[in-house]
């Protein structure tokens, strides 16, 4: 037997153990810290729920006696008629509402709780760093991008939705144009062939009478909004009710991002891909100009 070999192996199981005693105080400190700014954090969001619960009992509890009065005439609220019931509802709701969104603004945007929350975001991060598990949560977040765009966003792009077709794409990013409705065609060939019978100068109408708008409209979704939002169902699809306002319409599509996507900025998605999409749009419909529609659930 080699006794250097042993002799390394002891130095290996040494530097091992060493490297476990000082990683298992750091690990031991970090959950810590993540457990005590969340419970801070926590305690600052629910203090603030609390507070505008207590909405009506304080901040508008004058202004709610000032209306009762008002509105009851010297009368308890019981023995009213419905409808002034219902006009005191409706003035309190207003001031509840506005004096509870006055009471989170207020809230929200002190220093002490915008302070827990980047500490409360901060130790989580170190958590995920020190613990991989953000590692894992990348792997499984391309897993699920694969297969959403391999799998399910193919059969989501196609039952129920308005028939489209992809004319430009790049990496991810894809630019549609949906397909104009075999009625809108049957229409516009009637109105031109009656177009001197008329005497409207060819002016040709969309199924529902209204004049075309020549200029495209490219409707840009949110980045964690799919391209099929606004056409959800045929019967109450945004889409098609634009095609039946005489739009030619056009929608992005972001794709299903994933890890490796982390270094696209919002200037690259703008500068480039929507760029280009006008581009591609004005080719497509010999326009000189195209109209934007952005959709987003934000504030």
């Amino acid at each position: 037997m080699n006794p250097n070999a042993n002799l390394n192996r002891l130095n290996n199981n040494t530097n091992a153990t060493t490297n476990n005693d000082y990683d298992t105080p750091q690990l031991m400190e970090t959950y810590i810290n993540a457990f005590t700014s969340s419970i801070k954090s926590y305690s600052r969001l629910n203090n603030a729920f609390i507070d505008a619960l207590s909405v009506p009992f304080t901040d508008a509890r004058k202004e709610l006696k000032e209306i009762k009065k008002d509105v009851r005439g010297g009368k308890d609220l019981l023995f009213v008629n419905y409808d002034e019931q219902q006009e005191f509802y409706k003035k309190a709701e207003k001031i509840i509402l506005s004096k509870i969104r006055n009471k989170f603004g207020t809230n929200f945007r002190e220093k002490s709780f915008v302070t827990s929350l980047s500490e409360f975001i901060e130790s989580y991060c170190n958590l995920v760093k020190i613990t991989g598990a953000g590692l894992m949560y990348q792997h499984m977040s391309n897993a699920n991008a694969f297969w959403n765009t391999i799998f399910i966003e193919p059969i989501r792009d196609v039952m129920y939705r308005t028939p489209s077709h992809k004319i430009h794409s790049e990496n991810k990013y894809s630019l549609f144009h949906y397909d104009l409705p075999q009625e809108f065609n049957e229409r516009q060939k009637r109105d031109g062939e009656n177009a001197d019978k008329k005497e409207i100068s060819g002016t040709k109408l969309t199924s529902n009478g209204t004049t075309p708008v020549s200029t495209p409209l490219l409707i840009i979704y949110a980045f964690i909004n799919r391209n099929y939002i606004l056409d959800l169902l045929p019967d109450s699809s945004i889409v098609r009710n634009f095609q039946k306002q005489g739009f030619d319409v056009y929608t992005t599509d972001w794709g299903t991002p994933s890890a490796y996507d982390k270094k696209l900025t919002v200037g690259h998605y703008v500068n480039n891909y929507l760029t280009n999409a006008v581009n591609h749009i004005i080719e497509h419909s010999n326009s000189e100009k195209v109209s934007l529609l952005g959709y987003c659930w934000g504030w």
